[in-house]
């Protein structure tokens, strides 16, 4: 089974901003750098927090995500550069540091480079 990272849709107000995203996250990079991301767009996950959204990508279990969650919210899509959400799924983090991660807080990252981060 392979795994990739997923880019979940947390925001439904603009299709458009959402196809942008989805296309320049799985586009390949001049230098030949692609992000192996999975946008996943449903409205059940329509104004999710990191948190939750975060915790529940990590029960679908090992393998089944990669080391990050990327989120397009409302702060990605009403953006002009579509800053993705960059949030740590990292189960060795969470299993062998707890405390360094309960403290990891999420940043931001334009579409077109997400590659360098989930790679």
């Amino acid at each position: 089974m392979q795994s990739y990272a997923l880019l979940v849709r947390t925001d439904f107000t603009d299709d458009d901003a959402w196809a942008e995203v989805a296309e320049q996250s799985t586009a390949e990079s001049p230098e030949g750098f692609r992000a192996n991301v999975q946008p996943f767009s449903d409205p059940a996950a329509d104004g999710a927090d990191w948190e939750s959204l975060r915790d529940a990508v990590m029960e679908l279990g090992p393998g089944r995500h990669g080391s990050a969650l990327f989120m397009a919210d409302a702060i990605t899509l009403a953006s002009a550069h579509h800053p993705v959400l960059v949030v740590s799924t990292s189960r060795f983090h969470r299993e062998s540091l707890p405390d360094e991660f309960a403290a990891m807080r999420p940043f931001r990252c334009v579409p077109s480079h997400l590659w360098a981060v989930e790679n």
